[in-house]
């Protein structure tokens, strides 16, 4: 069924900056978990902290192995798929949890001597099929749009599990406090969502096992593990060569950097059930989707980017202190980073739609190979702003040859128009950005929107149809709202 470009264009909006706003959260709520840490437990303490953080984060990957991409393109693409795809998709990553989920518990049995580690690792065992399951339930959800439900759910998980965390800590808890918090969260948006998918019934046209599933989730699962091992390598390359008051820099900046990253991941997830069903029902304007996706995704990331830049010191002080007030000066590269990686994602939901996800899980390891050389060598050169930089380089190589990829798959990108304006309309704010420091932070940031706004109209990035596009869909919009 072929569906109104105006209602299409809000739903796609409202899924987006909804799922925005539940990563938003989780990193901003995620930001105050290790603040609370750091200051009730100390550098050891949070040391400990982000080292089991890390290896639970891998595993759960590990554990939801792609599923929960299916399950999304599946749902999204056809809502009959919705009842099937997820009672065999908890069924399959509970059992491909069940091995992480062994390791950590082997793991606390040869901790044991140390009370606070041991019962951190077995509260890490009980998470990684708790979130495993809940994404499946959240993609279901997104495909069958009921994406309010789940900002709800998580908003109301996340309070409740920082409240507790915050009691916990201040009656004398160890580390073990932030994992007993996690698998509260953890499993109180999963018993929502299971109680919420409980009601789905009815046949479908596609009958999933769990073999067929993970064969079509294996390229996801691997796309998954090499995007984790992209963002944790720049880090360990930075501990081992350069050492903790680097890596403790690197890792301040990168954290901010990573605000924009929350919304590249979850946010535009959204646009993957629109690429599936466009494709799955050969809409003649499933290009125009991506083209304009691809543009202000773009164009928005590259705008907060650079804004963010300008009060990079700001950020930074007011988070962390000044003594981590060196880590601005490498905001700039990274949020540059964060542009490049925001129209791949882009990109990538377009592959995904078109079934080519293993070509996509090559292209990440060939971009993997370019950020380790890059890492390694300018490291060596200019330090923790020269791993900034091959970060930089690398989102841009990986950005170009998901490009290619998609040309070869069909899309028609328009790259100049829908690509290279935008980046380049962004670029003058970026330079201005590091070069106004001595600026009052309103100054800069009404210079950065200025100058945004200029380089937008001197390279004619917005065509008058788009513009008046924009103006009826945020006018229909408003309409929708005051009638709700």
């Amino acid at each position: 069924m072929k569906r109104d470009p105006l209602t299409l264009a809000r739903a796609t909006f409202r899924n987006a900056a909804a799922l925005s706003f539940v990563g938003l959260l989780a990193k901003a709520m995620g930001l105050v978990v290790a603040v609370l840490v750091a200051r009730y437990l100390g550098p050891a303490g949070l040391g400990l902290f982000a080292l089991l953080l890390g290896l639970s984060l891998i595993a759960e990957q590990f554990g939801a192995f792609g599923v929960p991409d299916v399950a999304l393109r599946a749902v999204g693409s056809n809502r009959v798929n919705a009842a099937p795809y997820w009672r065999a998709g908890r069924r399959l990553v509970l059992r491909i949890s069940a091995a992480p989920s062994a390791a950590f518990i082997a793991a606390a049995l040869t901790f044991r001597h140390d009370p606070h580690l041991a019962l951190s690792l077995l509260l890490t065992a009980a998470c990684v099929p708790l979130t495993a399951v809940g994404n499946v339930g959240q993609s279901v959800l997104q495909g069958i749009e009921q994406v309010g439900f789940v900002t709800w759910v998580n908003l109301a998980s996340r309070i409740a599990s920082l409240i507790l965390l915050a009691l916990l800590l201040e009656s004398g808890g160890g580390v073990e406090a932030a994992f007993i918090a996690r698998v509260a969260f953890q499993g109180g948006i999963t018993a929502a969502y299971l109680a919420r998918l409980s009601r789905l019934a009815g046949p479908a046209t596609v009958t999933p096992v769990a073999r067929s599933l993970l064969k079509s989730a294996l390229p996801f699962a691997g796309s998954r593990a090499l995007g984790e091992l992209t963002s944790r390598l720049p880090m360990l390359v930075v501990s081992a060569f350069l050492g903790l008051v680097a890596t403790g820099l690197y890792d301040a900046a990168d954290r901010v950097s990573q605000i924009l990253q929350v919304v590249i991941g979850t946010g535009l997830t959204a646009l993957l059930p629109v690429f599936s069903h466009s494709v799955a029902h050969a809409e003649a304007s499933r290009d125009v989707y991506v083209r304009n996706a691809l543009k202000f995704t773009v164009l928005m990331i590259g705008m907060a980017g650079a804004t963010l830049t300008a009060i990079g010191f700001e950020v930074i002080t007011v988070l962390y202190g000044h003594e981590y007030a060196a880590s601005a000066s490498i905001l700039g590269l990274l949020f540059g980073a964060q542009v490049l990686i925001a129209g791949d994602a882009v990109v990538r939901q377009a592959i995904y739609a078109h079934g080519r996800e293993q070509a996509a899980m090559w292209t990440s390891a060939a971009t993997i190979v370019v950020l380790l050389v890059l890492t390694l060598v300018m490291s060596a050169l200019a330090g923790t702003s020269g791993v900034a930089g091959a970060v930089l380089i690398a989102s841009a190589t990986g950005l170009g040859i998901n490009v290619g990829l998609a040309r070869r798959c069909g899309v028609e990108l328009a790259a100049r128009t829908a690509l290279l304006k935008p980046l380049a309309a962004c670029l003058p704010s970026f330079l201005l950005a590091g070069m106004i420091n001595h600026w009052p932070w309103p100054a800069r940031v009404g210079a950065i929107v200025a100058v945004f706004a200029v380089s937008c109209g001197a390279l004619r990035v917005f065509h008058v149809d788009e513009l008046r596009f924009i103006v009826r869909a945020l006018a229909a919009g408003g309409r929708e709202s005051r009638l709700d």
